[in-house]
């Protein structure tokens, strides 16, 4: 699962409003899903976003075993905008690049660049990266004016 958990939609036949609602009711049956298999505290989408605490406890730690076996159970679910297949604006694409450069020069030096689809994930297993960590939250803070949309905020 990426990081990121933006609330952007693509394009498509349908009216705004239609996109809107479906995009919602996708929303919450992931959170839904992510419930029933083991964590309990995964939050309901407020005003179209999924905003999950950086610093997750428990079942809700991004590490945890219950999110890695809900994550897997409920990938089906996973509204379009938190997959790979969004598509990012040339501006938020900019914004997390500024964001990751920021994180880098506050002290997280193995911050990543956002991928060829515009998108900034985080593998705290890969990158090393600690997101409970004080100078990775101090970063954050630091850089809130560029932090992508999002990105959850500690």
């Amino acid at each position: 699962m990426a990081l990121a958990a933006s609330a952007c939609g693509g394009s498509g036949g349908k009216p705004a409003a239609a996109r809107t609602t479906d995009r919602n009711a996708a929303m919450l049956a992931y959170s839904r899903c992510m419930r029933e298999n083991g964590v309990s505290d995964f939050p309901d989408p407020v005003n179209g976003q999924l905003q999950i605490p950086l610093k997750g406890e428990g079942a809700l730690a991004f590490n945890s075993p219950q999110m890695k076996t809900a994550r897997e159970a409920c990938k089906s679910l996973l509204p379009a905008g938190l997959d790979a297949g969004r598509t990012v604006s040339s501006q938020d694409q900019e914004r997390a690049i500024q964001f990751s450069r920021c994180m880098r020069r506050n002290g997280v030096p193995n911050m990543p660049d956002p991928g060829p689809d515009g998108r900034l994930q985080i593998n705290p297993e890969q990158s090393g990266i600690d997101f409970t960590s004080e100078q990775f939250q101090e970063a954050s803070r630091a850089c809130r004016k560029t932090r992508p949309t999002g990105f959850p905020v500690p």
